[in-house]
């Protein structure tokens, strides 16, 4: 009987149709009306400040969320208030007349384009002005308009305008910054409330969180020097990243590389690399995904060589699983990956996250395993970090 190298469930077509409702399901993030998380870290935030508590300020707040630590100074206090799916921590200063909203959660959208579509949101005019935020956030303006256009994108920009047409927002300064050396972005928003005439100033962060697929908001809302405030910048530049318990560490300590040594292969990793344990289909020796700097992605899928088994048939369905994440692609055959010889496909085109990325599959086969190599990210990460995928390849052993 036929099986499966990668379910051990027998490779007929039925079980492949489940199998490839099981990656489908990976596929998919949960498609959530994502700009409601700022409406919610606003919208708290502004009950924040004017809330009574009879807690008194300690000598500081430590607060954490997708991995990052915030360390607040003295005088603030933590604000016992609901969390929400969007919201998950919250502190004021009394004094000050601060407030912080500070949360996780998983986006479709990459962090850039995530950014691009709130400031899109939060322009006053009947059209968002695309080479400004190109300027602000690296993303093309082509790829704004495209963004825009689609289903999604119109969706989510219909619930900012909805969701703000009480309040009037005017974007005051916009712009990437690093804190720990993570990239981030940093908004300063002036929020006038139609009904009141009230004034209230919003400053910020935007992260990629620890996980793929994250994104981490911390926003302070005060008076307008808030700006200017350096002790809320310092708390967030000072902040450890914490290792997501999801991904395990390969990297050892000041090494620049780490060996994988496994039953079906080896390979030397790249300093920074992290091995993904979570997936439901994880086996250290058969299905192993490992993560990159930013979106780039190596996974190793690894079979017994047995009568039935084709690396053509096998490419097919994967080429099949991945090809419609793709829109305007354009696909290329590769014959060769590092010394192996075997058949593979290159796809380049706009995913679903309306990012430009390269998909690369290989499958090739020795007298005991057969194997489907996967690459895969942003082609300006993919050219960044070339030398990493380089490494991989010239270390790569299927035993």
């Amino acid at each position: 009987m036929k099986y499966s190298i990668f379910l051990n469930i027998p490779a007929d077509d039925t079980s492949l149709e489940l199998y490839k409702q099981y990656r489908n399901r990976l596929a998919i993030t949960a498609r959530k009306v994502f700009m409601k998380k700022i409406v919610s870290i606003l919208v708290v935030s502004l009950f924040a400040i004017s809330a009574f508590s009879e807690d008194t300020a300690d000598a500081g707040v430590k607060l954490e969320t997708g991995g990052l630590q915030i360390a607040l100074p003295q005088g603030w206090e933590v604000l016992n208030q609901s969390t929400n799916f969007f919201v998950q921590q919250r502190a004021r200063n009394l004094e000050r007349n601060y407030a912080l909203s500070a949360g996780t959660f998983k986006s479709d959208l990459a962090i850039d384009k995530y950014v691009a579509l709130a400031l899109a949101g939060f322009e006053s005019g009947p059209e968002p002005h695309f080479e400004k935020l190109s300027k602000v956030t690296g993303v093309s303006v082509t790829d704004i308009e495209n963004m825009l256009q689609s289903q999604i994108g119109r969706q989510e920009l219909q619930v900012i305008k909805q969701a703000y047409r009480s309040n009037r927002f005017e974007v005051l300064d916009a712009r990437r910054i690093e804190v720990s050396g993570v990239a981030a972005y940093e908004l300063h928003l002036k929020m006038t409330i139609l009904a009141t005439g009230g004034i209230l100033y919003t400053r910020q962060f935007t992260f990629a969180g620890a996980s793929p697929g994250e994104i981490v908001n911390i926003t302070f809302v005060g008076p307008e020097n808030i700006f200017q405030d350096n002790s809320l910048a310092n708390a967030i530049l000072k902040t450890d990243v914490v290792q997501h318990p999801e991904i395990s560490e390969i990297s050892g300590s000041g090494s620049d590389s780490a060996v994988i040594d496994r039953k079906t292969f080896s390979v030397s990793l790249p300093n920074g690399w992290k091995e993904r344990t979570t997936d439901k289909l994880y086996n250290p020796d058969s299905f192993v995904c490992f993560i990159g700097p930013r979106s780039c992605l190596f996974k190793v899928e690894i079979g017994k060589n047995s009568p039935g088994i084709s690396i053509d048939r096998l490419l097919e369905y994967e080429v099949k699983v991945f090809q419609k994440d793709f829109t305007g692609a354009t696909t290329s055959t590769i014959a060769k990956w590092a010394n192996f010889d075997g058949k593979g496909l290159e796809i380049e085109g706009t995913t679903k996250k309306m990012t430009r990325d390269r998909l690369s599959l290989f499958a090739f086969e020795n007298a005991d395993n057969v194997c489907i190599i996967t690459e895969i990210g942003k082609l300006e990460d993919l050219n960044e970090y070339a030398g990493d995928f380089e490494k991989i390849r010239q270390t790569f052993r299927l035993k």
